[in-house]
């Protein structure tokens, strides 16, 4: 199956085709899905010893992993005030804590492993109207305060002509820690990474099978995956979200 057509799938490197699983494979942990998520999370467990099968119904990077905006930014899209409504500022700091690792270790995964996803760093917030402006520049200043994160400075108008040839924006706040990458070059590459010496294997399970819950065997197809942990990368609910932040600190 080919990846869906999007500018991404069109502009990529060429990607192995990975065989479906046949007969049983035997692992520590068994991750269901290839995106960047499932992959990510092998790669992990791999570097920490672990014996690890990934399975994946369509191809690597096949879903959204492959074909998003490719954005490399901090923080959620709801705003942390929203976040910190529903879930209190003490567990909206850590989630947007989270956040800014996740930039570093992604910048640390494409230096270590050396993956082509023209990674380039810079991102911007533009204002058009006076009304913007001060609401960035405010935006700014709550961050360095309240989180800690002083990436950000503010472009004025002249400045920023250097960057975007237009008269349109008053200004802009530049992140240097944030930045935008090709999201299917990425994926492919951790997938890469974990199939090198002493990671973990990487197997398409047949498209038309679907995981089950946790047992001592899951079968897809002509083949089983035998396994201690079964991992299927997603977030379904806050709850769910709030529990998995408290475990990472333990």
């Amino acid at each position: 199956m080919e990846h869906v057509r999007s500018y991404y799938a069109a502009s990529a490197n060429p990607a192995p085709r990975r065989a479906p699983l046949e007969g049983e494979a035997t692992a520590d942990v068994c991750v269901i899905g290839g995106g960047i998520a499932g992959c990510s999370t092998a790669l992990h467990l791999a570097e920490r010893g672990y014996r690890v099968v990934l399975l994946e119904g369509k191809r690597i990077a096949w879903g959204a992993s492959g074909r998003s905006g490719g954005q490399a930014i901090f923080g959620f899209a709801a705003g942390q005030d929203k976040l910190e409504a529903q879930v209190g500022k003490e567990t909206a700091r850590r989630m947007f804590d989270v956040s800014v690792e996740a930039l570093d270790l992604l910048k640390d995964r494409v230096a270590r492993h050396s993956i082509d996803c023209d990674l380039n760093w810079g991102q911007l917030h533009v204002a058009i109207k006076p009304r913007h402006e001060t609401e960035l520049k405010a935006w700014r200043e709550e961050l360095a305060e309240r989180y800690g994160y002083d990436s950000l400075r503010w472009l004025a108008r002249d400045e920023l002509r250097q960057l975007l040839d237009t008269e349109r924006y008053l200004g802009g706040l530049y992140d240097s820690r944030s930045g935008h990458l090709h999201p299917l070059h990425y994926t492919l590459g951790l997938a890469r990474a974990a199939e090198s010496p002493g990671a973990p294997s990487t197997k398409q399970r047949n498209p038309q099978a679907q995981p089950r819950e946790p047992s001592s065997c899951n079968r897809h197809g002509a083949g089983a995956a035998k396994k201690s942990r079964l991992l299927q990368p997603k977030w379904k609910s806050r709850a769910k979200l709030r529990a998995r932040i408290r475990q990472l600190e333990l």
